[in-house]
């Protein structure tokens, strides 16, 4: 018994154009920029999609827009400004802004160091300042401005206190915005 297959080029023209159309359907399918849905109950619209989430986020160079509100809510916002009766250090000076846990002892949680600028200025200190990897920045802090003037050898060294630097000190909760501390006190010998 002979099997004789006999196919018209019409037939596998058509053929061809079936396997051909259907491979492209897949590709399309398949490399859809869609996010595939969770499948176990959720909020509307969330995606599993975490490496398309990452590669926002690099693309955005390191900004994502998930995480801007819950920086904001680390962080403290405010503003610099100096008691009218005092003035400022003729010699060099630099500004430290620190967060320390209120009534605690040991290193800030959280410092900023600015170069002099004109007063009243306006500071973010936020989980980027924090002086130890892994520390959190939370809760309710004393936060402390001060002037802290060049000394003899040209270095700043903030744990020195020098007559004429400058400090004020105020009790904030961390995600507090627009808040007023005052450089209202001066270092004497």
């Amino acid at each position: 018994m002979k099997f004789k297959i006999g196919l018209s080029l019409m037939q596998v023209k058509n053929f061809f154009k079936f396997i051909l159309s259907f491979f492209f359907l897949c590709l399309i399918l398949g490399c859809s920029q869609r996010p595939s849905r969770e499948r176990f109950p959720g909020p509307a619209g969330r995606t599993t999609n975490v490496q398309q989430a990452q590669a926002t986020k690099e693309v955005l160079g390191g900004f994502d827009p998930q995480s801007r509100k819950q920086q904001e809510d680390d962080a403290i916002h405010g503003i610099v400004n100096m008691k009218a009766s005092l003035k400022l250090p003729a010699k060099k000076y630099m500004i430290f802004i620190s967060a320390r846990p209120i009534g605690g002892g040991g290193p800030p949680l959280a410092v900023l160091r600015l170069t002099p600028r004109r007063i009243p200025f306006r500071f973010r200190l936020s989980q980027e300042n924090v002086m130890m990897q892994g520390t959190k920045l939370e809760g309710f802090v004393d936060l402390t401005v001060r002037i802290i003037q060049q000394k003899e050898d040209g270095s700043f060294d903030p744990l020195a206190r020098q007559p004429g630097d400058l400090f004020g000190t105020l009790p904030v909760k961390v995600g507090a915005k627009n808040i007023q501390i005052v450089l209202s006190e001066v270092i004497k010998k």
